[in-house]
C-alpha cells in the first residue's frame, strides 16, 4: 500500500511543481463572462449563447423564480429570467452549473465522493447566498460562488486519486489528501479560469476563524460566518469556539441583531435555504439539521 505522504508529494509533483493542464471551462460560459464584464452588453447576445443549451435555460428560468429573486409573477422566458437575475449574476449562476460536471471520474467510489463534496458544496452555497440577503452589502450571487468554490480544489483531487485504489478506497484517506491540497488547487483553478482573486482569498483563508484583514466587512468576512454557521448546525462538525469571538463577526450586522448567537441566525436561515437547494438540484437531507423547535418563531 502507498502511503499517504508518497501520494500526497506524487499529486505536488504532477499538479503543482510541475505545468499541468487543469480542466477549462466550457467556451460559452466563457463568452457570457466576457460579456457581463462589459460596460454595455446586448441582452440578445447572452440569450443566443445560453438557449443552446436547454438544461441550462430551465435551470435559469427555475433559480429566477426561486427564494433569492421571485417576484408574484415567474419569468415569461429566458429573457426574462435573466433580467430578473441580472446579467453579472447570471454568470456566476452558469459557471456554478458547470462546475458539477467539469470533472469526470471513473471510479465509482471516486464518483461517490465527489458527489457528497458537491451536495456539502452546494447547500453551503445556497446557505451562504441567503445570509447574504439578510446582510444587504454583499452580492448572493457573488456568496453563492466564492461558498461553492471553496472545495472546487477537492473535487478536482478525486478525479486524480482514481489512480491510487488503497487510497481512493479509504474515506478517511481522501478526506486527508483533499484537506491538505483543497487550498492550493483549488486556487490554481481559479487562475486557471481567470476568476477574481476575491475567490482565491475564501479558499485560501477557509476556516481560519481568526483571520482579520480589513475593517470593513467583505467577502473573506462573509464566508467565514457562512461557514461557522454551517458547521455549528450539525453536532459533528460544529466549532469549539464561540461564532460571538470571530473578528469577522464584530465587524457584520449581525452583531447588532437582537438574537445574534449561531443557532438563532441558523433557524432565521433554514426554511429559504432548503429552498433554494431544491431550486439548484441540490438535497439537504442529512447535511442540513432542523433547527431546535425552542428557537423557531423566535
Amino acid at each position: 500500500m502507498v502511503s499517504l505522504d508518497v501520494i500526497e508529494q506524487a499529486l505536488i509533483e504532477k499538479l503543482i511543481e510541475s505545468p499541468f493542464s487543469f480542466p477549462q471551462l466550457p467556451p460559452h460560459t466563457l463568452t457570457v463572462r466576457q460579456l457581463a464584464a462589459k460596460s454595455s452588453v446586448h441582452l440578445n447576445e447572452i440569450v443566443s449563447l445560453i438557449e443552446q443549451d436547454k438544461g441550462l435555460s430551465h435551470h435559469l428560468e427555475r433559480l429566477a423564480d426561486s427564494p433569492l429573486y421571485r417576484q408574484p409573477v415567474p419569468p415569461y422566458d429566458l429573457k426574462g429570467a435573466i433580467v430578473r437575475i441580472g446579467i453579472k449574476a447570471t454568470s456566476n449562476v452558469i459557471l456554478t452549473y458547470v462546475l458539477k460536471n467539469l470533472f469526470p471520474c471513473h471510479s465509482y467510489l471516486a464518483r461517490k465522493y465527489q458527489g457528497e463534496t458537491w451536495q456539502r458544496s452546494l447547500v453551503f452555497a445556497a446557505l451562504s447566498s441567503i445570509l447574504a440577503k439578510h446582510v444587504g452589502s454583499i452580492d448572493t450571487d457573488r456568496a453563492l460562488l466564492s461558498a461553492l468554490l471553496q472545495d472546487v480544489g477537492s473535487l478536482f483531487l478525486v478525479t486524480q486519486l482514481d489512480d491510487y485504489p488503497d487510497c481512493i478506497s479509504s474515506p478517511q484517506s481522501v478526506r486527508t489528501i483533499c484537506n491538505q491540497l483543497n487550498r492550493v488547487i483549488g486556487s490554481k483553478l481559479i487562475n486557471t479560469w481567470q476568476l477574481p482573486n476575491a475567490f482565491s482569498n475564501v479558499i485560501k483563508t477557509k476556516d481560519f476563524w481568526a483571520f482579520s484583514a480589513s475593517k470593513k466587512y467583505n467577502l473573506i468576512d462573509h464566508s467565514l460566518i457562512a461557514r461557522f454557521l454551517f458547521l455549528h448546525q450539525n453536532p459533528r462538525t460544529k466549532p469549539t469556539t464561540e461564532l460571538s469571538s470571530l473578528p469577522s463577526f464584530l465587524k457584520s450586522p449581525f452583531q447588532y441583531w437582537r438574537h445574534a448567537d449561531a443557532t438563532r441566525i441558523y433557524s432565521t436561515l433554514y426554511e429559504e435555504t432548503l429552498q433554494l437547494v431544491d431550486m439548484l438540484g441540490g438535497n439537504a437531507k442529512g447535511i442540513l439539521i432542523p433547527p431546535p423547535r425552542s428557537v423557531l418563531g423566535k
